[in-house]
This record gives C-alpha cells, sequence and structure tokens, in this order.
C-alpha cells in the first residue's frame, strides 16, 4: 500500500505539471476578457495607473460591466514581470494558484479525514476538468477558489485565524459594492432583473423560485457533470463533463451507501456534509442569474467540494475491499485513463473548434493587449 500511496503522489504532481504545458496553444489565444484584463496590468506595470488613468486601483474595469480585483492584478503584475507578458506568462500565473489550491485541499483533508482521503481529493482535483480548464484562462476566478480552500484550511488552525481572514475580505467586499460597473453588472445578470431580454422580466415571487430551483438542478444534470459540460468552449472542451471518470466512480460508489451502510467516522461525516453543502452553495451565484446558465465560471466554487466528495467516497470503497490494493489501483487506472484521453482532445480538435470563443473585440481595452505585446506601442501611448 505503501507503494500505491508513493504514486498517487506522484501522479498528482505530473498532472499539476500538465497545466503548464501548451499555454499558448491551448485554449487558442486569448479571449476578451483574458486580453483586456492583461491590458490593465500591463498599463500598470509601465505607468502605475490602469488603462483608465486610475492610480494603482483596487478594482479595474474590463468590458461589459466586468472588472478584475487587486489580488488577481498585482499578482500578475509581479509575475509577469519576472516571466514576461506572452499569453503562456498571464496563464501559467492561474496554473500555480490552481496547483497551490490543490495543496491546501490537500492540507485541510487530510487534518480533518486522514491521508488516505486527501489523496484521493488531490487526485481528483488534479484531473478535474472543472479545474483544470480555469487554470489555463487568464481572469481570478481561480484566485476566489485559492482564498476560499486557504479560509477553510486557516479555519482549522486557530480562531484568531479566521478573524484575520475575515478582516482581509472585508476592504474587497466593500470596494467591490462602491463598484458601480460591478453592481451593475449584477443588477443585469440577477434573476430579478428588469433588463428587457431577462426571460423572468415579468415573473411573480414563485416563477422566480421556481426558475431559481430548475436552475440550480441544471447545474447537477448529467450532461453538465457528465457528458458535454458548459456550453460555452471558454469553459469546457465540449467532449467531456465538468467533472472526470474518477468522480463518475465516487458518485457510484455513493449509491452503493445508499443501499450498504458502512461505518463512518465522525470526522468523515462532517465532511461529507460540508462537501454537499459546499457543492450546493458554490452553485447559488449561477443559478442566481439567467444567462448562460449553466455555468461553470460562475459555479466554480463547486470544484473543490466534488473532489472532496470523491475523495471520501473511494476511501470508503477501498474500505468496502478491506483495504485491498485492487481498489487503488483500479483507481488509478481509471485516472490515468481519463486524463490521457482529455488532454488528447484538449491538445488536438478542442484548440481548433473553440478558435471562434477565444477572440478579442475590437473595443480599445481589448485590444490594447495586442498593440502593446505585438506592436511595441506603450500603454501611454495608446491612451493617448
Amino acid at each position: 500500500m505503501v507503494l500505491l500511496r508513493l504514486l498517487i503522489v506522484f501522479l498528482i504532481v505530473v498532472f499539476n505539471a500538465l497545466r503548464w504545458v501548451g499555454l499558448n496553444f491551448s485554449p487558442p489565444g486569448f479571449n476578451v476578457d483574458e486580453a483586456a484584463g492583461a491590458a490593465q496590468v500591463l498599463c500598470i506595470q509601465q505607468t502605475g495607473h490602469d488603462f483608465f488613468s486610475h492610480h494603482f486601483p483596487f478594482f479595474a474595469e474590463g468590458i461589459g460591466g466586468g472588472g478584475y480585483t487587486g489580488p488577481y492584478l498585482y499578482g500578475e503584475v509581479l509575475w509577469t514581470s519576472i516571466f514576461g507578458s506572452s499569453i503562456g506568462s498571464f496563464r501559467s500565473f492561474l496554473a500555480l494558484l490552481t496547483s497551490l489550491t490543490i495543496l491546501f485541499l490537500y492540507r485541510w483533508v487530510r487534518r480533518r479525514a486522514g491521508e488516505r482521503v486527501a489523496l484521493y481529493a488531490a487526485l481528483s482535483a488534479s484531473i478535474m476538468p472543472w479545474a483544470f480548464q480555469f487554470s489555463r484562462i487568464a481572469n481570478d476566478l481561480p484566485l476566489f477558489v485559492l482564498f476560499l480552500v486557504m479560509a477553510l484550511w486557516a479555519s482549522d488552525l486557530h480562531f484568531r485565524g479566521r478573524k484575520i481572514g475575515l478582516f482581509a475580505f472585508v476592504p474587497l467586499v466593500v470596494f467591490l459594492g462602491a463598484s458601480i460597473p460591478f453592481v451593475g453588472r449584477l443588477k443585469v445578470l440577477v434573476l430579478w432583473s428588469d433588463y428587457s431580454i431577462n426571460p423572468y422580466l415579468n415573473a411573480n415571487g414563485f416563477d422566480l423560485f421556481a426558475g431559481f430551483v430548475k436552475q440550480l438542478l441544471e447545474h447537477f444534470s448529467s450532461a453538465f457533470l457528465f457528458w458535454k459540460g458548459d456550453a460555452n468552449l471558454q469553459r469546457s472542451i465540449g467532449t467531456v463533463g465538468m467533472l472526470s471518470w474518477l468522480d463518475d466512480v465516487a458518485v457510484l460508489g455513493a449509491l452503493v451507501f445508499l443501499i450498504r451502510s458502512g461505518a463512518w467516522s465522525n470526522a468523515e461525516k462532517t465532511l461529507l456534509k460540508i462537501s454537499l453543502v459546499g457543492i450546493v452553495i458554490g452553485v447559488l451565484p449561477s443559478a442566481l442569474t439567467w444567462e448562460a446558465v449553466p455555468h461553470a465560471g460562475r459555479s466554480i466554487a463547486a470544484w473543490p467540494f466534488f473532489a472532496v466528495f470523491t475523495g471520501l467516497m473511494l476511501s470508503k470503497l477501498e474500505q468496502l475491499f478491506k483495504n485491498s490494493r485492487i481498489p487503488a489501483a483500479g483507481f488509478l487506472v481509471v485516472a490515468v485513463g481519463f486524463f490521457s484521453f482529455y488532454l488528447c482532445h484538449y491538445f488536438t480538435d478542442y484548440p481548433v473548434r473553440a478558435q471562434p470563443y477565444f477572440q478579442s473585440e475590437n473595443a480599445p481595452l481589448a485590444q490594447a493587449y495586442h498593440r502593446m505585446t505585438v506592436e511595441g506601442r506603450s500603454c501611454e501611448d495608446i491612451r493617448n
């Protein structure tokens, strides 16, 4: 069993290293939000002001009411100052953050339920399409997931750590609440929005609730989770779901435990409850909007809890076989088989199919990255 554990650790390291491969190639080029964010980063790096001349902003405006938070902006400023301003450089910062998220997830789960559950959770997270795709797109969504998992890890250390973590989020919450573009976008996308194309525009309270429940359940559909994923090829490759075959095994394992209950420790029961509640809470932001549901980006906070659920279920399945090597070896075969299948599509047909989804628009902010990196112009020159 020791050798199997070492093999799992080795595969986790290899799978995470593969996040860094071909970042310039797949996904195929910057999408409009990536390009706009990169332009803001380069402007701050060059002049200390964003593209719209705000001095060292805590929140930089994007396109269509979107934006970029301070941790993302200044993290990328530092990162690209060292590694350059290529597409691969910008994206590799997110690859690093996602690997760190998996590390902290492992450490939190290990403290909660032991080494075996933690290793399986990390293995699941390392090959999960939900995590892999967003670790290769230059936006700040993975930062929120990292902060969430770090907060869970810190919450078990000391109560003081929780207070410090909560205090650190106050400036961000206050600033976002005062940001006119950010609040404006929320008002447009929320279910009860008065936006003209909102399908719930004239819905009463009961219809709004029914719509919310319907959209919540869409995030648990077999097509979204297991077969096709997000319909937008910016957020999914379209040939697999948001979860991996290893997670499918965990779901089947959950059905086994509905029929045949085994012994669960109190720690395992608590972690199972946290994972289930976390999954539901993670998809709430997307379920409360009317556009592009189910939306893998707005529900990105769910993937660590799916990984924890998988870790628990695989561990319990292994125990059913009285800790035989057979289940663990089978799980590894499934993991390697799935990730090989996924990466084959990711680097062959996906970049071709996704090309239309990764085209920068003609908005000045989106075009500014190209003008600074390809044409060699400065941010100051473009602004003027």
